[in-house]
């Protein structure tokens, strides 16, 4: 596997045989998330991707409204926010999407006023739906957001009824000896290389080509 950087993140509900992890500090007092962004700022196309990832947040936790990333989500949303593609038996990887949530109630209104309803109960959690499909479940301090199966596999993972990425030999062989201060951790399994990198076209395909 491979470690690239990173900040400790929302790997205990990752499951252990996850192809990608990327969790990204986005707390605006800490230092080191004020020289990582002054360092990104110093970039030409810095505002064109973080507008686009927050355009893409907005479309994944808005549901089928139009929120605003910096009125209607920024004010609940917590200090990290984390991607995990997951293994899944077809060619395709599953998403999951972990968020730090420090406003609860917050957070269930604006869901509800973003069309998430009621869709099921597992494991003593309750899931939500979006109209898209994407399911939602608030586990801990968290909230959750992929498809079924992937969210179904968080709570397994939180159960202990699954292994966790935090909890695996490799990650923590890649973990290792990280600084305390770093902003972003990016962590790709050797089968992740292979289906999620070297399968692109471009300089990530020749990335992962050269890696795996």
């Amino acid at each position: 596997p491979f470690l690239l950087f990173g900040k400790m993140g929302r790997q205990t509900l990752v499951p252990g045989d996850a192809l990608a992890y990327v969790n990204v500090s986005i707390d605006p007092n800490r230092p080191a998330v004020k020289r990582a962004l002054h360092l990104a700022g110093r970039f030409p196309t810095y505002p064109v991707i973080s507008a686009a990832v927050q355009t893409r947040l907005d479309g994944l936790a808005g549901g089928s409204g139009s929120p605003s990333f910096a009125t209607d989500i920024r004010p609940w949303l917590g200090n990290e926010a984390a991607l995990a593609l997951l293994n899944t038996p077809s060619s395709t990887a599953g998403s999951l999407i972990v968020l730090d949530v420090r406003d609860h109630a917050r957070a269930r209104s604006f869901l509800a006023q973003a069309g998430a309803t009621p869709a099921a109960t597992y494991r003593g959690t309750e899931l939500l739906r979006y109209p898209s499909g994407t399911e939602l479940a608030f586990v801990g301090r968290y909230l959750v957001l992929g498809q079924d199966a992937s969210v179904r596999s968080a709570l397994d993972v939180k159960a202990g009824a699954r292994a966790s990425l935090q909890g695996t030999a490799a990650y923590q062989r890649a973990a290792a000896g990280e600084p305390a201060d770093r902003v972003l951790d990016a962590y790709v399994s050797a089968s992740g290389v292979q289906r999620v990198l070297a399968a692109q076209r471009g300089l990530i395909g020749a990335i992962g080509a050269l890696l795996y």
